[in-house]
């Protein structure tokens, strides 16, 4: 079927709408007239509006309004010159991804001296002591994780304690996966299936033998599902709110899981308080942490791995890790062949999720916006001083109103352009490291 032509409309149908909410085809002309009362964005845009070509058929104007500044973070990534540690880190960390030729050449091996150590772990103890050093462990994901995340509500940030992101989406739930069952039909699961199978297949499994172990990390966390819905059942009424808990009251929550003990090892040690996602997943958790369980276990982490670390490895393993993210993740900000990005254009995406600070500290050096911010924080506090005085010089308004007014304009805080604190990243230093060592 083809698609029907769209009939000029009327020049006068927008009465006056800001023209980017605004029909474009025969309504904004070169002859049209432009009011900055009526229409203040028609009048300021109206010259770069009818310079546009617009695509057979649409009747609207739309355009990529990142793609500059996408560009020249693209340019600042991929250059060598930034003078800022943490900004250095992240050119370091493009320059790594789009090494093909080292990333190729190392192939594998990294990984598969990781998955072979797991493989050899004979005891759910071997398995603390291999979680709880970072350096070996560096990629693999432990049953509860530590992290921080930012707590909007009382606008700091927190250190948090969950299960570790499933297989599937970001819950156990995710897939249509139960207790008891999980959907196979679907391009995600068939991605992240393969993914696992490609990268183990050449680690020395057989087919069959990966198929068996990713079937068991699903196992394992169907049991974790069943085990987190029967603790909920007797936990009260406000055990799914987060609870927060100390350093020294982690001992315990999640059975033998070393949860205190991981929490040290990952540099959390000194946090004065620990929020605890939901504590049925917490205890699911430790009652699946022991010898009974510990092949599943190692598949568990074997499995994890791979779906980590097939992104840090040659051409061909980062190729089937990008299609699984497509297909689980579905972020269009990474590249498929479909979406004929760059391979340059790929790693800024990338960086833009591992190391968004020193990205954002590289723009800010590599566009020289301070001067920016100082020309913003001008323009606000000459805003800020006109009001004062459009507040004093009024009339009407009582002084205890004029006190109370400009009182909350003293209390203003300016966040423009880019952060005034940074987090600090002055302990990482990528120099001289390889794609697989720098995201270890």
């Amino acid at each position: 079927d083809e698609e029907p032509v769209l009939p000029a409309i009327p020049a006068d149908v927008t009465g006056g709408k800001p023209w980017m909410d605004s029909v474009v085809v025969g309504n904004v002309t070169p002859s049209t007239q432009t009011s900055p009362v009526d229409d203040l964005y028609l009048y300021v845009n109206k010259d770069w509006i009818v310079s546009q070509e617009l695509s057979e058929g649409s009747q609207t104007l739309d355009f990529d309004k990142f793609a500059e500044p996408r560009a020249r973070v693209q340019e600042v990534l991929t250059g060598t010159d930034l003078k800022d540690h943490d900004a250095r880190q992240a050119q370091l960390l493009v320059q790594a991804f789009t090494d093909t030729d080292a990333r190729d050449a190392a192939g594998w091996e990294p990984a598969k001296q990781v998955v072979d150590e797991i493989r050899s772990l004979k005891s759910v103890d071997d398995v603390s002591a291999f979680l709880l050093d970072a350096e070996r462990s560096a990629g693999v994901p432990t049953l509860a994780r530590v992290y921080n995340s930012r707590d909007n509500e009382n606008h700091r940030w927190a250190t948090t304690i969950a299960l570790s992101i499933p297989t599937f989406g970001h819950t156990t739930e995710t897939m249509g996966m139960n207790a008891e069952n999980v959907d196979t039909s679907g391009s995600a699961y068939q991605a992240r299936l393969a993914l696992v199978v490609d990268v183990l297949a050449r680690m020395g499994y057989t087919e069959d033998e990966a198929k068996a172990a990713f079937q068991n990390r699903l196992g394992l966390e169907k049991e974790l599902i069943g085990a987190a819905a029967e603790a909920s059942s007797y936990e009260d009424e406000d055990e799914d709110e987060a609870r927060s808990f100390t350093i020294d009251q982690l001992d315990g929550l999640a059975g033998a899981f070393p949860l205190r003990a991981l929490a040290e090892a990952r540099g959390y040690g000194q946090a004065q308080e620990f929020k605890v996602e939901d504590m049925a997943d917490l205890r699911a958790a430790g009652t699946v942490y022991d010898d009974e369980h510990l092949d599943a276990l190692r598949d568990y982490l074997i499995c994890g791995y791979v779906m980590e670390a097939g992104g840090w490895l040659d051409t061909d393993a980062f190729t089937a890790w990008l299609a699984d993210y497509d297909a689980n993740e579905g972020h269009v900000s990474l590249t498929t062949p479909e979406r004929n990005r760059s391979l340059e254009e790929t790693a800024v995406n990338l960086e833009a999720e591992i190391l968004p600070t020193p990205l954002g500290r590289a723009y800010v050096e590599g566009c020289n916006l301070a001067h920016t911010k100082e020309f913003m924080a001008s323009l606000c506090n000459e805003a800020v001083k006109t009001h004062k005085q459009l507040v004093n010089d009024c009339a009407w308004l009582s002084d205890a109103s004029k006190k109370r007014m400009t009182e909350k304009l003293d209390a203003l805080t300016m966040q423009l352009v880019y952060p005034d604190e940074w987090e600090d990243y002055s302990g990482l230093n990528l120099d001289g490291l390889d794609y697989y060592e720098a995201r270890k």
